[in-house]
């Protein structure tokens, strides 16, 4: 269930509404629960409260694995600041949103675009927006401070900082990743997905550098390559992006001081609520293990091994049909395009060679990237058939096993 209540931002001198999801069996089961905090609460849940009639699909989701974690949404802003001042002069029209998200110093000579404010309308360079800072922090102060002590008189949690996250997607991930280092004391997880981390490394450097880290702490960073300004080929997993980079080296951070930390490049994916509702079942599971079951599993058939969700979704498989007794022809690995990139493909490999092994079963290739993943991998050679060795092609028409329909 969802529930939505109004809470004082004193920030702004108004009233935001929170967006509250509760466990299904909330009001029966007597448990107390971690709670996991968001940016963007109304983007959440339903599509009809999302501000481009699309949400995450974050209830489905946890609906589906029965998970039990209270989610807690602090809606943003909708309107715009009159005035920001800098150091020299102000801008006029900045989106509140991005004001009230930005918890450190705004280099707009390293993104003027991200925050659709640059040169003026003349195109004078010389009046290019100075840098700034919003007030991120006071937000973060106000989550803290307000909304975290209003929930946990509210509701049956688990308040201390290992039951407590914090997430968020662009602005919001950006605010996620300074949470996680600013108030590492009380937050254990962050959820960014999308950070708009590339314009203020330089401010984000300074504030990791002198944090204090708990080692118990778990991070997860997505981006898409279509989104991803540099990535040089968006249909390969992205290494050269501005959001490639500052991504992977927060998490590496975030691994040198001890924690856990993943990243998650989606092939195609691009900077909106329908490819980060996609990126949940990797960012949540490795979040919060001990709560929520990954959704993604291997499986093994009579003659493929696939890898899907617990809905029965095929996301990815190697099909190997038998056509003579101890033989098999390896005909085909698809990986969805929400995969690739991931090694997905070679972990099905290998799952079907140490299969092949076990059994005494040998293999002919007539899968392309099966060739070139056993040519990689040599010390599965004794699964393959040799020179000398009975072929498909050898066989008796009448010895031929049914071949199996590949999956759609």
């Amino acid at each position: 269930m969802v529930k939505k209540m109004d809470t004082f931002y004193p920030a702004a001198g108004t009233m935001r509404k929170l967006h509250i999801y509760l466990p299904e069996d909330y009001e029966t089961s007597g448990k107390s629960y971690p709670v996991m905090y968001f940016f963007d609460g109304h983007n959440l849940f339903f599509d009809k409260d999302a501000t481009f009639g699309k949400s995450w699909g974050l209830k489905d989701y946890l609906d589906g694995l029965r998970a039990d974690l209270i989610v807690v949404g602090a809606e943003c802003a909708h309107d715009t600041v009159e005035s920001v001042p800098t150091a020299h002069g102000e801008i006029r029209g900045l989106d509140r949103r991005m004001y009230e998200y930005l918890p450190v110093l705004f280099d707009p000579a390293k993104s003027n675009v991200f925050l659709g404010i640059g040169d003026d309308e003349e195109g004078d360079e010389e009046e290019a927006i100075e840098g700034f800072c919003g007030i991120g922090d006071e937000t973060m102060r106000w989550l803290v401070e307000d909304v975290k002590p209003l929930i946990d008189r509210t509701f049956r949690t688990l308040p201390d900082r290992e039951h407590t996250g914090i997430g968020g997607s662009s602005m919001g991930g950006l605010m996620s990743v300074y949470a996680i280092f600013q108030y590492n004391s009380v937050y254990s997880r962050a959820l960014c997905f999308s950070p708009a981390t590339p314009f203020c490394m330089d401010a984000l450097r300074e504030v990791m550098a002198n944090a204090s880290f708990d080692p118990k702490t778990r991070v997860f960073l997505t981006w898409g390559t279509l989104e991803a300004v540099g990535c040089e080929d968006p249909t390969k997993e992205d290494f050269t992006s501005h959001l490639s980079r500052s991504s992977r080296e927060i998490a590496e951070r975030v691994l040198a001081n001890g924690g856990a930390a993943g990243v998650y490049c989606q092939i195609g994916g691009e900077h909106r609520e329908k490819d980060w509702e996609v990126q949940l079942p990797f960012a949540m599971p490795f979040l919060w293990p001990e709560v929520i079951p990954s959704s993604l599993h291997f499986s093994e058939e009579k003659d493929k091994i696939v890898y899907g969700d617990t809905n029965g979704e095929v996301l990815a498989f190697v099909e190997f049909p038998y056509f003579a007794e101890g033989k098999v022809e390896v005909t085909h690995t698809i990986v969805d395009k929400v995969l690739q990139g991931r090694g997905i493909a070679g972990i099905l490999m290998k799952k079907m060679a140490e299969r092949l092994r076990r059994d005494g079963a040998k293999a002919e290739l007539t899968c392309s990237y099966a060739v070139r993943w056993f040519a990689k991998h040599p010390e599965y050679e004794d699964v393959l058939l040799t020179t000398g060795e009975e072929s498909k092609d050898a066989v008796p028409e009448a010895c031929s096993l049914p071949k199996h329909k590949p999956l759609n």
